[in-house]
């Protein structure tokens, strides 16, 4: 409980409205409620993750609002923008509250609501990237309105 607390403490917590991974039924894909998802809107991993092949894809959308999301915290509250490759399994840096973007799956075996959809991880690792080759760390500190 209180390691929870602590790591609560220390992050900004995001959450897609997202189904996860989804089970096959007759050429077709539903969520674990049973919500039925059309195929244009699922990704497949061919080696799997986490013991499963297809997911919920995640919106160009949602991962657009997610960058800009990110860039402002980083911005308006300093934190530190590096994108952990280890963060799509149980990661002990994670745990021990590692700076950086993390997922739930980091931290529990649980979650799979959030899977290392391609596009996903290209656009958090072009936006670390893009960070470090215009700002120096710690370059920035922007006043917070009160």
């Amino acid at each position: 409980m209180e390691l929870d607390i602590f790591l609560n403490s220390q992050a900004v917590q995001v959450e897609f409205c997202n189904w996860g991974w989804l089970k096959e039924r007759n050429n077709k894909f539903y969520s674990w409620t049973g919500a039925e998802v059309p195929v244009k809107k699922t990704v497949f991993y061919e080696s799997g993750y986490r013991g499963q092949d297809v997911f919920e894809r995640i919106t160009d959308k949602e991962i657009e609002a997610l960058q800009v999301l990110i860039m402002y915290h980083v911005l308006t509250d300093n934190l530190r923008l590096t994108y952990n490759h280890d963060m799509w399994n149980i990661s002990e840096r994670a745990v021990r509250g590692a700076e950086g973007i993390w997922s739930h799956t980091s931290y529990r075996t649980d979650k799979l609501d959030i899977h290392p959809q391609q596009e996903l991880v290209s656009m958090l690792m072009r936006i670390e990237d893009d960070y470090h080759r215009i700002f120096k760390p710690n370059d920035i500190k922007l006043i917070k309105s009160e």
